[in-house]
């Protein structure tokens, strides 16, 4: 684990409510139909992001939304089919995993989540309680397909560092 500066980016894919979850409590399905979506491969061989995949957490107070599809750091001119959310600059708590797969992204969600907060915790990193009260409330998941490293990144804002 390691705290970083990590530079602004940008996720591009599709956005999913908790409703969308599936009863193995995952979100298999809604990755599923992304995996699928004609727009979301031709944008990743056009930008060379066959490898890449990304999961992002936009937590508030009362629940989240859940973004899938690939993280860039410069916006391309088009996207047809697909949303953007901008992540800003900001010192984030990585936590790196060997031998990963597609496979993480569908695990249950309500496991996922609470066992990388539980790595964090171990090594005494700081974040809100309730991480949709925090100024920057993002987890972003990272895979890349080629070194099979998955990494997570929890978003501290001020208040998280000060403690």
């Amino acid at each position: 684990m390691e705290i970083i500066q990590k530079q602004a980016c940008t996720m591009i894919g599709k956005v999913f409510l908790p409703t969308d979850i599936d009863e193995q409590r995952s979100y298999a399905a809604a990755i599923q139909q992304v995996e699928n979506d004609i727009n979301f491969v031709n944008f990743l061989k056009e930008n060379n992001l066959e490898h890449q995949r990304a999961a992002l957490y936009v937590f508030a107070p009362d629940s989240f939304m859940y973004w899938y599809g690939v993280v860039v750091h410069q916006i391309p001119n088009e996207l047809k089919g697909l949303r953007q959310f901008g992540l800003p600059s900001c010192k984030v708590a990585n936590y790196i995993t060997e031998s990963q797969n597609l496979t993480h992204f569908l695990a249950p969600v309500n496991q996922t989540i609470p066992m990388f907060l539980d790595k964090l915790n171990k090594e005494n990193v700081t974040y809100h309680e309730n991480l949709g009260e925090s100024d920057v409330p993002y987890i972003l998941e990272e895979l890349d397909l080629d070194t099979k490293k998955l990494t997570q990144s929890l978003y501290l804002d001020a208040s998280d560092l000060s403690k």
